[in-house]
């Protein structure tokens, strides 16, 4: 799912998204945008590259990113975000390859990797 240059915060609660295959699989993909991702799954599997959700944007804005109570699954990275992006996890599973911010913030709180080895926070697995 894309979300690109919006104006809103996209919510999503109560879904699922995957995507496979291809180059690069992205479950959930904001470009300069915001969201609120509440009890749902996300996953990318079976491309080059993996990243359940993958944020990239103007480096001069700031976008939140929240994800509540959610499965986020990538085997390259869970969830990736560029500068510019506030990105709050709590009470979620983590599986596959890790978190990245590169000049953004990263916070989890609350979340368990696929292994169900839990994670207070502030960092994320």
């Amino acid at each position: 799912m894309g979300n690109a240059n919006s104006g809103y915060t996209l919510l999503l609660a109560n879904s699922v998204l995957s995507a496979s295959g291809s180059t690069s699989a992205n479950a959930l993909r904001n470009i300069m945008a915001e969201a609120t991702v509440n009890s749902s799954s996300l996953a990318a599997t079976g491309a080059t590259e993996n990243t359940a959700i993958y944020n990239v944007g103007n480096v001069t804005l700031q976008y939140n990113v929240l994800v509540n109570n959610s499965q986020i699954e990538g085997s390259t990275r869970t969830v990736y975000g560029e500068s510019g992006f506030r990105i709050r996890i709590g009470g979620s599973q983590m599986s596959g390859g890790p978190a990245l911010s590169v000049g953004g913030s990263l916070v989890c709180a609350g979340v368990y990797d696929e292994n169900y080895v839990f994670s207070t926070g502030p960092g994320c697995p």
